[in-house]
């Protein structure tokens, strides 16, 4: 018997050899939407009394189109392109529009609408997509057992994604630190979990192994109803969330309320009605964010994703709810503003009991930056922390990386406090003294912010190395683009489609506004993609001022803002929605996709901005007719669908190389002030 575990690498060889696949995370991507399917098709998931029973139309049923029920032969070749077709130009479409659908609202049918939003088949091999379908094909998920073997071999495939570096880890936080952290807060059934920043979604996969593994209490295992708004998480990236989703429907979570969004851009704060969770477990990403285009406005202003994500965390726990995070080790000692508020509130307003510090390398090869875990309830205020510092033997690289052993100590001192060599108690009052929490650890006589020079420099070193690989991609990807560079013919914008404006309900009439009907403004612009907006309007205002609903995958075009004198606004709208009169909606015809339009527009945006833009007047507005005159190269649309994933797979790289030369840069700042500190502090 071939274990599931072996036919997931086999798939994933095949994908590797295909031409349209690029790397480890597309592999995943691609491999993840056939599963996806496959599962949804599961009689065991329908017999478990879920919200499954919307099913698919019978045309688009894995067991329909796919399945050997229907003597499907991979090897068959008088198929020809059957499946290519049907993937791109039928099914596709199809599962995308689920995204919008009424009658799913945040139901199974929407988050599967979510999974294909932005997606497309890369698989450019017909003989390979049905090699992998046919390989699918064979895998069972008629009882439970199927679906803990399943995620057994879904867990390796991840852990494959965090090993191969790069901005493929930004969705996984290592499986042992996962374990350690909800073994440590021991999640009982029917409390409610909540992971802001989902990823992959580990921790939530996690608690429900932990709380549930040996539970009847969820129908044997499989998730009921009873699972209704018991796991809670939200993922901002298309890739991530389609990766969490079969994640947690492989380990069982068959009705998670998982949504694709930005938790720190919900519109549910404006009305403080902000939904509380018995626990609250994360690892948002690093860096700073665009505190400007929040639509709540949080009480401690930052653009360090930390001090925001912590801030949310805070509103989430319900009363004896109980939470953690992990944040980068600055968070102990910087004095920025809004690090002293945010050290203070958790002192002052929750129980900040522990604080676990990771060794240097624990999330390599992703990242080299220094983190902590900071356990907090909100039972009572914080009259002492517990400080525990992992200190393994032998030093955390990219071949000696994390294991449960490691936290094993952890673990054991966790519930008592235990203080010892890599542990110890500091009081609220010695914390407060310098608005710092990095306390001092008696038995080692150094401050925990404290690292050798050349741990700073193996950091440095780390960093260089991932910059150097990251800048390889890059070069790679534009050598390929220019290789497969010829003259194509230019269009004009208006010949590959046509322009669509909005307009404005009067603002002081209620029934108006506070409906479910996006209205998209140049405050909501500052992203690729829109999932919503900060403003909904009702169906009357709706048909009493005339306004035309947007079709979903459409691109949006700033026209009208004092944005325009630095730069031009283009998004594509994942969502059916509406735009205000300050914005044109460009609906693309069968020859040109939403997505080569959008990177076209941005391509040529200082010419668009020197030659089609009114200025010296009071605000900024593009010339329409121009705009409208404006021409492209148009290639096939083959060749625009290869472009695009180029430029997806250049630009992550670049804003991976953001996060990274801000690391080096951080790195060398403190490599100085450990070169000194390290001399006076050490005998």
């Amino acid at each position: 018997m071939i274990l599931v575990a072996d036919k997931i690498r086999r798939a994933m060889d095949l994908l590797r050899s295909d031409s349209g696949v690029f790397g480890v995370m597309d592999c995943t991507e691609q491999l993840s939407w056939i599963f996806l399917l496959k599962i949804l098709d599961s009689s065991y998931l329908h017999d478990c009394n879920n919200p499954f029973d919307f099913c698919f139309d019978h045309d688009f049923r894995w067991s329909t189109w796919v399945s050997s029920k229907n003597n499907f032969d991979y090897q068959d070749k008088a198929v020809g392109n059957k499946f290519s077709t049907f993937v791109e130009k039928d099914l596709f479409p199809y599962l995308y529009s689920l995204s919008s659908s009424q009658v799913y609202c945040y139901g199974i049918g929407e988050l599967v609408g979510y999974c294909f939003s932005g997606l497309r088949n890369k698989i450019r091999s017909e003989r390979i997509l049905r090699e992998v379908l046919y390989l699918v094909d064979s895998f069972s998920f008629e009882k439970k057992e199927d679906f803990d073997d399943f995620s057994l071999g879904y867990d390796e495939l991840l852990c494959e994604l965090i090993n191969a570096g790069g901005h493929a880890g930004e969705f996984q936080t290592p499986r042992p630190l996962v374990r350690a952290i909800v073994d440590a807060l021991a999640p009982k059934p029917f409390e409610s979990i909540y992971d802001p920043a989902a990823g992959t979604g580990g921790f939530l996969v996690e608690v429900y192994k932990h709380a549930y593994r040996n539970s009847s209490k969820l129908n044997g295992g499989c998730g009921d109803k009873k699972q209704k708004d018991l796991f809670c998480g939200n993922e901002i990236t298309s890739h991530g969330y389609l990766l969490g989703f079969v994640n947690l429907l492989g380990h069982g979570i068959f009705n998670p309320k998982f949504l694709l969004k930005n938790s720190l851009n919900q519109r549910l704060f404006e009305s403080g009605n902000v939904i509380k969770h018995d626990i609250v477990i994360t690892n948002p990403p690093f860096g700073n964010t665009d505190s400007d285009n929040l639509l709540f406005e949080f009480p401690v202003k930052s653009n360090a994703s930390e001090i925001l994500f912590l801030q949310l965390v805070m509103m989430s726990l319900n009363e004896g709810g109980r939470a953690a995070v992990v944040v980068p080790e600055r968070f102990l000692y910087k004095k920025e503003f809004g690090y002293n508020d945010i050290r203070l509130k958790l002192l002052d307003e929750f129980n900040l009991h522990t604080i676990l510090r990771l060794p240097s390398g624990s999330f390599l090869p992703y990242s080299a930056v220094r983190c902590i875990v900071l356990f907090f309830d909100s039972n009572s205020t914080t009259k002492k922390t517990w400080f525990y510092e992992c200190a393994p033997s032998k030093k955390i690289s990219k071949n000696n990386r994390l294991a449960d052993r490691h936290f094993s100590e952890f673990l054991k001192f966790f519930n008592a406090k235990v203080d010892s060599v890599c542990s110890w108690t500091v009081p609220v009052n010695k914390l407060k003294e310098s608005f710092e929490l990095a306390g001092v650890n008696p038995s080692s006589n150094r401050l925990i912010k404290q690292v050798s020079p050349m741990d700073r420099l193996e950091q440095l070193v780390v960093i260089s190395d991932e910059i150097k690989r990251s800048l390889s991609d890059v070069s790679e990807i534009i050598n390929s683009i220019q290789r497969g560079k010829v003259e194509w013919k230019h269009t004009q914008l208006q010949d590959l489609g046509k322009f669509i404006g909005g307009r404005t309900p009067r603002r002081n009439v209620e029934e108006f506004w506070g409906g479910d009907i996006p209205w998209i403004t140049p405050k909501d612009m500052k992203q690729s993609e829109l999932f919503g907006s900060s403003l909904c309007i009702t169906p009357l205002g709706l048909n009493k001022y005339k306004m035309h609903l947007i079709p979903a995958n459409s691109v949006l075009i700033v026209v009208r803002s004092g944005i325009l004198r630095h730069s031009l606004p283009v998004c594509i709208n994942r969502v059916e929605t509406t735009i205000n009169q300050d914005l044109k909606a460009f609906l693309p015809n069968s020859l040109v996709i939403p997505e080569y339009v959008r990177y076209m527009l941005l391509g040529h945006e200082d010419n668009l901005l020197k030659n089609a833009v009114k200025s010296g007047v009071t605000v900024e507005s593009v010339r329409v007719p121009e705009l409208r005159q404006y021409s492209f190269p148009i290639p096939s649309l083959n060749e625009q669908h290869e472009i695009v994933d180029n430029l997806d797979n250049c630009f992550k790289s670049l804003d991976f190389l953001e996060i990274k030369y801000e690391e080096a840069l951080n790195c060398v700042k403190l490599l100085k002030t450990s070169i000194p500190n390290y001399t006076t502090s050490y005998s």
